[in-house]
């Protein structure tokens, strides 16, 4: 059913970035916080409460008629999303972009925040899980003075790809001029030659016949337990993102990535004891994962190469047998990466 409305009455100006800044305005729908790049935002209207509904598909707004979409809906059709049922989505977002102009419907908009140089973050691919069209690119630290990841940080809309705009492929050049920041890698340290043995915490160690390994080189810190990003992109392999010097980074069940945590035993008392390694991937990328509070640095090992067949296809650089016993590298690109 199409409902035109033909009062939609602006309620905000959309501020106009100073060239090379990157600004966001954080929207609230169902429940569900999120930011959008105010690049594509022609205006912002609101419905008038007698006007509301839930099937409107065309709006009447001063700059002319506008198709309507909601972000609700739009999230729980294309992601899967479990919003709650809010009915008070009344600001409509105009998205402009070659001529189109859609209406994003949302329950609240806030004004434009500008974000430092570092502030903005593609999102690897185990942090996109279902978003096949690339909706959600990116995550943006809107308020990095926030002690809560959850009030730091907000996941981005590409509001082209979202809406039909434009192309995944056409809208990510322009939509994401700021690449993933380049934190300084730490100068190699005295433990070069040297290996970080562990265990996941998400696996019992009995069900083990090897331990997974890193170079210690590759292992930028191991703190205790943190605050975790929460958002409905979470999955059984992706936990969420922690902030680790004012950069989000993804945190992973490493069993999980393996297949491995599927018959695992009831998990055990989990506190703020717990050891949280943060390693290094390629391109400056970073990556964390908890393991059991056991864990060993050695120097690197003689090894052979042995094959487990329960590991098959899964993401590992290789598995040795040493004097110590058997070890597995996993591959951290890989999991980055993966669509698991």
């Amino acid at each position: 059913m199409t409902t035109l409305t033909s009062n939609a009455t602006t309620s905000a100006q959309v501020a106009v970035p100073h060239q090379g800044q990157k600004q966001v305005s954080t929207c609230v729908s169902g429940g569900f916080s999120f930011s959008l790049p105010t690049e594509y935002l022609a205006g912002v209207y609101q419905i008038p409460r007698e006007q509301m509904s839930d099937d409107l598909e065309i709006v009447d707004t001063p700059e002319g008629k506008m198709p309507v979409v909601s972000a609700a809906k739009l999230f729980a059709d294309e992601l899967g999303f479990e919003l709650q049922a809010s009915g008070n989505e009344r600001d409509l977002i105009a998205i402009r972009a070659g001529g189109t102009t859609v209406a994003l419907k949302v329950d609240d908009i806030s004004r434009p925040v500008t974000l430092a140089e570092n502030g903005w973050h593609s999102l690897p691919r185990v942090a996109r899980p279902n978003d096949k069209r690339g909706i959600i690119p990116a995550i943006a630290m809107v308020n990095p003075g926030a002690d809560a990841p959850n009030d730091a940080l907000s996941l981005v809309m590409n509001p082209l790809t979202a809406l039909g705009i434009e192309s995944h492929q056409a809208a990510e050049s322009t939509i994401t001029p700021l690449q993933t920041a380049k934190e300084p890698l730490l100068p190699q340290r005295r433990g070069s030659g040297q290996l970080l043995a562990f265990v996941p915490e998400d696996v019992p160690r009995q069900d083990l016949n090897f331990v997974f390994c890193l170079p210690l080189a590759a292992v930028a810190e191991v703190v205790t337990a943190s605050d975790v990003f929460r958002s409905p992109l979470s999955t059984e392999v992706f936990d969420g993102f922690m902030i680790w010097r004012n950069l989000p980074i993804p945190v992973v069940n490493l069993g999980a990535c393996f297949g491995l945590n599927e018959a695992r035993a009831e998990k055990r008392d989990r506190n703020r004891g717990r050891r949280l390694v943060i390693a290094r991937a390629s391109g400056h990328n970073y990556i964390a994962f908890y393991t059991q509070t056991q864990m060993h640095s050695m120097k690197t090992p003689t090894s052979s190469p042995v094959d487990f067949p329960s590991l098959t296809d899964k993401p590992l650089l290789g598995s040795f047998k040493t004097e110590f016993g058997s070890m597995v590298i996993p591959d951290l690109d890989r999991i980055l990466n993966c669509d698991f």
